[in-house]
């Protein structure tokens, strides 16, 4: 099984290291996991849509995408459903 994951940190950065970790816990260390990052939210809320085809393309059974609901420098209160949104728009 392949998996995509799209974080949004810099390349092999925390986010990917944990959430490849896990997916390989959780199933196997059969599984493939490919890496898309982002580098931060804005970016993975606009780029979602083309990454996901490129994962699926490149023959990603799933693609897994990952972001802070709330990241540090956010301001104002987070909006799941706009950013959810704004994937789905992408």
């Amino acid at each position: 099984m392949k998996i995509g994951l799209i974080v949004e940190c810099a390349t092999n950065g925390p986010d990917w290291q944990v959430y490849s970790l896990w997916i390989r816990r959780l199933l196997g260390d059969h599984v493939q996991v490919e890496q898309s990052s982002a580098e931060n939210k804005k970016k993975l809320l606009e780029q979602a849509g083309v990454r996901t085809r490129a994962l699926l393309a490149e023959g990603c059974d799933k693609v897994f995408i990952v972001w802070d609901l709330w990241p540090a420098w956010g301001q104002g209160k987070p909006d799941m459903a706009a950013d959810v949104a704004a994937i789905e728009d992408s």
